[in-house]
């Protein structure tokens, strides 16, 4: 979509910040962000931990080339499959294209991910912006050292140690993949025809086992990507985001890897909004101060978004440094839009004090109102559901408070939402 047409919109809201915001989770407790061999050791050359989880994508972190893979992993403390699930994932301020970098999420009931259900496997993935997904394969160097029959999950290598990285990671033989659970020694375990294959029967000794990173997504520009995919709504209280080199998990960075904010939960789509809609541009930065000489003189405090990592604000580049401040957009964008006749059930709670569905309904009041903790929280929002064009997004907050309904007929209401860009 282009024009700045508005059809059906969607409000991306999220948890992590959600779950900060009211102090269910901490960022020192409950977010980590370690190496791939489980230590601690990421290296920072600008930024902190922090800053990914703040929603001020130019106030970005930047995290060492040779860190080689790393991930963050988020505990979500939900045990229930249905309050847990998320179907979005968007990276703002990236570098990643620069860097040569890839990424996958992955999702477990267990911190170790010893299952690592992937939201980014080919067959996941249901909506793409800037991204592609990987073909890379690495040769691990081992091979296998048994037939194998189509029921086998301990597989006898003939170099164990090749997989010590790649636990919770697919590896294929000819043309099966296989997700690596455990290693002992040189004997690997696995779950069978995984990522749309099926499990084969492997008659030669000697096979060459590669590492498969088709699961992994690999942004086509610096900027920004948004994922989403089918809620996962079972064995998903842990999300693990894994970063590395798209030359495999074992290569440094081409450059330090930059990230500004990191959303992770669940949109919410609205119907088409009325006719009677307004969108403006308002540059509020801005101050005029008269003279006693009669002069005027203009004083900014801010003329638009500050700059992003690598591209401008909601741009997209394959250019290492693209700061093209004339080509910025300046002034914050606002929408004002009406829903006229919302049926009661998709605008309330069945029970406007119920627990589980506060987080897991489906209705306007809990999975956007709520979730927005009124104008307290800044979400990502289109103007269209199903667009693909960077120009149709944007953070915002609502600017009118809160949940305003009037009743127009029987089990039928109008309601309204105002909405401003968040820098």
């Amino acid at each position: 979509m282009s024009h700045n047409r508005i059809t059906k919109p969607r409000g991306y809201m999220d948890r992590l910040s959600f779950d900060l915001a009211t102090g269910r989770r901490t960022v020192s407790s409950n977010y980590s962000i370690l190496q791939d061999d489980g230590s601690t050791a990421v290296t920072f050359d600008g930024g902190q931990f922090e800053d990914l989880f703040d929603m001020r994508p130019s106030n970005y972190a930047t995290i060492a080339n040779d860190t080689k893979k790393f991930y963050i992993q988020i505990d979500t403390g939900m045990s229930s499959d249905a309050t847990a699930e998320a179907n979005f994932l968007a990276i703002l301020g990236h570098n990643l294209k620069e860097a040569t970098g890839m990424f996958r999420v992955v999702y477990d009931d267990s911190s170790s991910m010893a299952s690592a259900n992937s939201a980014t496997a080919s067959t996941a993935v249901t909506g793409l912006i800037n991204a592609t997904q990987s073909t890379v394969t690495v040769d691990s160097l081992a091979n296998t050292n048994e037939t194998l029959d189509n029921s086998e999950t301990t597989i006898t290598t003939t170099a164990g140690a090749s997989f010590v990285n790649h636990i919770g990671g697919i590896i294929k033989i000819e043309d099966e993949k296989m997700l690596v659970k455990s290693r002992s020694g040189d004997d690997i375990v696995v779950a069978r025809g995984v990522h749309g294959t099926s499990a084969a029967i492997h008659d030669s000794t000697g096979l060459d086992i590669f590492l498969d990173y088709s699961d992994c997504i690999e942004p086509a520009n610096n900027g920004w990507t948004l994922i989403t995919w089918a809620n996962n709504n079972t064995d998903n209280r842990y999300y693990r985001i894994e970063f590395l080199d798209n030359g495999g998990a074992g290569q440094n960075f081409a450059s330090d890897v930059k990230i500004g904010s990191l959303l992770l939960g669940e949109y919410h789509n609205f119907s088409s909004p009325s006719m009677e809609l307004s969108f403006n541009v308002d540059y509020d930065g801005s101050k005029l101060i008269t003279s006693a000489g009669g002069n005027t003189f203009a004083q900014a405090s801010a003329l638009g978004s500050p700059q992003w990592a690598s591209a401008n604000p909601w741009a997209l580049s394959t250019e290492a440094t693209q700061v093209y401040k004339s080509s910025a957009h300046y002034g914050r964008r606002k929408y004002n839009m009406n829903f006229s006749h919302v049926a009661d059930t998709d605008l309330f709670l069945s029970n406007m004090r119920d627990n589980q569905d506060m987080i897991d309904g489906s209705d306007l009041y809990s999975q956007f109102f709520h979730k927005s903790l009124g104008i307290h929280q800044p979400f990502l929002w289109s103007i269209d559901k199903d667009s693909t064009s960077e120009g149709d997004y944007g953070l915002f907050r609502l600017a009118n408070g809160g949940l305003q309904t009037q009743q127009v007929s029987f089990r039928t209401w109008d309601t309204s939402i105002t909405l401003v860009e968040h820098w």
